[in-house]
This record gives structure tokens, sequence and C-alpha cells, in this order.
């Protein structure tokens, strides 16, 4: 598990460093409502992914910490009877500070063993941002399309306008949201 968290991390982190941030807009031309919308969603999955990686970074360098280097022959139960590797107690520790240090270590190994859960959202904010991305970079032609249909009739509507209706339709910017 300790060896697949590195290479986890560093894949949520990568597409973290892919994407860039939405571009800043021409100083000439006033930012749309429906671009605006689609860059504040596409900032805010951006915070997300950010807030999930350092969770996860701090997750998975809290254990050893905690811990400090364990050996798997020790092995301590919580009050579910999970079994959790436990640290050994040192012969000038007290019992009330090695306890206090085993439930340390018991708080660790619990959130450690949710680390996939946060990998996994990791990944699902990963994939949310690139979609929002998507749709940042076309939320002006998409509107510019609605602009220019709305008020046709159906039969007036040229094939390309059809398609380009329906690709906007598919991800969720016909009609446009402000």
């Amino acid at each position: 598990m300790k060896a697949l968290l590195p290479l986890a991390l560093a894949a949520v982190a990568s597409g973290q460093m892919q994407q860039s941030a939405a571009p800043v807009p021409d100083k000439e031309a006033p930012e749309s409502a429906e671009h605006k919308y689609a860059r504040q969603q596409l900032e805010a999955a951006a915070e997300l992914r950010h807030d999930l990686v350092q969770q996860a970074s701090a997750v998975a360098g809290r254990e050893e910490q905690t811990c400090g280097p364990i050996d798997l022959s020790t092995v301590a139960y919580d009050s579910d009877g999970q079994a959790f590797p436990a640290p050994r107690r040192e012969k000038k520790e007290t019992r009330a500070n090695y306890e206090a240090r085993k439930n340390a270590c018991l708080a660790a190994f619990r959130q450690y063993r949710k680390l996939p859960e946060l990998i996994a959202a990791g990944e699902t904010a990963l994939q949310n941002s690139t979609a929002l991305k998507f749709k940042l970079d076309h939320a002006d032609d998409c509107a510019a399309i609605y602009r220019k249909t709305i008020d046709e009739k159906a039969a007036d509507i040229t094939t390309r306008e059809a398609e380009q209706i329906k690709a906007c339709q598919s991800v969720d910017l016909y009609p446009p949201r402000k």
C-alpha cells in the first residue's frame, strides 16, 4: 500500500500541474456571464483538488511521524476489533506515555486507511476539472450559437448549427448558464 501511495499522489499532483489556471481574459473584451460562470466553477474545482492532495499528503506522512518505525510483529486491536501495527514500548517509557503514543498511532492508522478514498476523490476532482476546463474553453462559443439560433425555426436551422447545438448540449452548455 505504501509503495502505491507516492505513485497515486504523484498522478493526482501531476494532473494538477498539467492543468493551468483559467486564462486571463483580454482587457479589450469584457468577460461574458457564461465564461465567468465556467471560470468560477473551474476555480472551485481546482481548489477542491488542491485541498484533497494536501489532505492525502498529510495523512501519508502522519503515520510515520506519529508511530515512528513500526515492527509489524507488534499488533494492537482497537475497540472495533481492527488490528493495527503498534509501536514497541521503549524500556524507560511509562505505561501512560506508551498508551498515549499507541492511541496516536491508532488515530493515524485510521486516517491512513481512508487514504484510498482521498486518492479516488482527488482523481474524480481531476476529471471534473478537466471537464470544467473544456466548458470554460467553449462557454462563449456555445453562448454565441444559442444567441444565433434561439429565435430561428427548427426548419431554418442548418445542419452545421444543429450539430453545434448537439455538441453544446452534450457538455451541458446549451442553453448557457449564467
